[in-house]
């Protein structure tokens, strides 16, 4: 094996890992949605008062979210809790009091 090979790996794990981590909450945080939310015109926004979520509650929500991608029965109790609920906050809305909101209302 080449020196290439040996850095390849770890180096794909550390890009992936850091696109996990940041992309999501960091998108959510700074601008209320990741680039497929706004173009929908959502927005993620703390439920007591509409504004941003800081960067530990989004990163909090979105590993909540992972978790329940990876687990095929959380995903559909997701759905099914978020379609029966009146403000249609998911499950990995509710530990950070988070909710989606179509933008400008």
């Amino acid at each position: 094996m080449s020196s290439m090979d040996d850095i390849w790996l770890p180096a794909a794990a550390v890009w992936l890992l850091v696109f996990l981590l940041l992309y999501s909450p960091l998108s959510v945080s700074r601008k209320g949605g990741t680039v497929g939310k706004r173009l929908l015109g959502m927005e993620v926004v703390r439920d007591t008062d509409g504004e941003r979520l800081t960067y530990g509650a989004a990163l909090v929500r979105h590993l909540g979210n992972l978790v329940m991608a990876a687990v095929p029965v959380l995903l559909v109790a997701n759905a099914t809790v978020t379609n029966l609920d009146a403000k249609r906050q998911s499950l990995h809305d509710r530990p950070v009091d988070s909710r989606v909101v179509m933008r400008g209302r």
